[in-house]
Order: C-alpha cells, then sequence, then structure tokens
C-alpha cells in the first residue's frame, strides 16, 4: 500500500521519464545528429527543472521536519500542538496518566472549547491502582544502590503518594468542569494499566484524522518525548492500529463519568 501511495505521489516524474525515454528512442532513430543531440539536452534541462521544483516545494512544505514520521518534542512544543488540534477538531480521544499540569494549564480553553460543541474522551491511571505505582516507577531516577536501598524505597513511596493526590486533584477539576459544559461534552474513564505512551486523536473517525503518540521511558525526561504524527490519509494502517487500540482500552475501563 504505501509503495503504491508513493508512486502515484510521483506519478507526474514516472510520466515524464517514460515519456523522455521514448523521445530520446524516437530521436536515436533519426539520421539527424543533430535532432537527437537537441532532443537529450531538452530532456535532461526539463528533468533538472523539474527536480528543483520538487525540491524547492518540500523546502518550503516542511521547513523544520514538521511532517516527520517522528521527532523529539518538549512539552511546549507539544502542548502548542495539542491545542491547535483541539481548535480545530470537533472531537478529541486523549489516554495518558494523570494530566495533572496539563490539565490545569489547559482548563480555561478546555472550557470555551466545550462550549462551541467539542466532545473529548479521556484515560486515565485510576487511583490506588497498580498503574500509579507503574507511574512512579517510570518518573523515578534509577537508583545508585539497586531498587532495594532504603533510600530509593523512600523515595519511590514518595512518588506513589505524590501522584495519588495529583490524581485527585485532576478528578476534582474534571467534575467541576463537568458541572459548567454542555451535556455530554467530556467523558473520562479509568484503568489500571499505563501505556508505554499518551495518545492525542484528533477526530477518530473523519478522513483528515490525525493524532500525537508521545512514548515515554522509564526514568525519561517527562517534558521532552519523541513524538510521532500520524495522518490517517498518510497512513491509515499505523492510524487504525491506535486507534483500535484506544477503543479496546476504553470499553475495558471503569469508573466512567459524564456531564
Amino acid at each position: 500500500m504505501r509503495i503504491i501511495q508513493r508512486f502515484l505521489r510521483d506519478l507526474d516524474f514516472w510520466v515524464l521519464i517514460s515519456v523522455s525515454v521514448v523521445l530520446l528512442a524516437a530521436s536515436a532513430m533519426s539520421i539527424n545528429i543533430d535532432k537527437y543531440l537537441t532532443a537529450v539536452t531538452l530532456t535532461m534541462l526539463t528533468l533538472i527543472g523539474i527536480c528543483l521544483v520538487r525540491l524547492r516545494n518540500n523546502i518550503h512544505a516542511n521547513p523544520g521536519g514538521d511532517n516527520s514520521v517522528a521527532q523529539v518534542l518538549d512539552w511546549g512544543e507539544s502542548a502548542k500542538e495539542i491545542k491547535n488540534m483541539i481548535s480545530r477538531s470537533r472531537e478529541m480521544w486523549i489516554w495518558g496518566g494523570a494530566f495533572t499540569e496539563h490539565l490545569q494549564e489547559m482548563e480555561p480553553n478546555l472550557i470555551d472549547e466545550f462550549n462551541r460543541g467539542l466532545i473529548i474522551r479521556l484515560l486515565m491511571v485510576e487511583r490506588k491502582s497498580s498503574a500509579v505505582k507503574d507511574l512512579a516507577f517510570r518518573l523515578s531516577k534509577p537508583p545508585k544502590h539497586g531498587w532495594n536501598d532504603f533510600k530509593s524505597e523512600v523515595a519511590f513511596t514518595e512518588n506513589i503518594q505524590l501522584l495519588e493526590e495529583r490524581l485527585k486533584v485532576t478528578i476534582r477539576t474534571l467534575d467541576r468542569m463537568l458541572k459548567t459544559i454542555p451535556s455530554e461534552s467530556l467523558e473520562y474513564r479509568t484503568l489500571g494499566y499505563l501505556a508505554p505512551y499518551s495518545i492525542y486523536i484528533c477526530d477518530p473517525y473523519s478522513p483528515s484524522g490525525r493524532l500525537l503518540v508521545r512514548l515515554a521511558f522509564h526514568s525519561g525526561r517527562h517534558d521532552r518525548r519523541v513524538t510521532i504524527k500520524i495522518r490517517r490519509s498518510e497512513d491509515p494502517e499505523l492510524y487504525n492500529y491506535f486507534l483500535s487500540e484506544f477503543l479496546a482500552v476504553w470499553d475495558a475501563a471503569g469508573g466512567s463519568s459524564t456531564s
């Protein structure tokens, strides 16, 4: 499928090559050497011109690598991208961890978006579940003397307590928003599983749907992650894979709450 898509994207180039070969073959059969050299020269100049135009278009379309499959983005860049997705979408599906800082930062904008008709499905880790321990472990720095070291164990326990408090704040914020927004604008569910990524899906069933996947690693920088951008029109197979993953977990999650 990808090979066919690439071929169709470069169809003009392949048509030009085919026509050039035919012209050169026809000129070669001609007795007049001047006509043959002229045909060769014109063909080469045309090919060079086409290549230069395509190169210029690629530079203008992708000056900073924004269309790359994967990029390393800090949270500021990701937040800007996510806010842009939210402002342009009618429905967003989000699957992450605790959403503490992110939700508080984006709450004012979200209220406005809900009032214009935005619908959000939100998946997050469940309080007092093994997922909280997994998240605390992920955010912990590697201990110098192994995980059995007493200081490391204390730090790990403190991380769990901190996350529990933050989750409590997140749920309180969501419940407060549910009281002020239109009916069915927001639904969140919790689960005892922590995925190795966060997913943001914009207009899931739309042909123009797109998503962001922010990978997470143990002791990795939470504010700087490998981020994969996927458009449904460009890679429907990979897009549908993450869409199916979200739906499967959504159906299995509990703690549903809506307005």
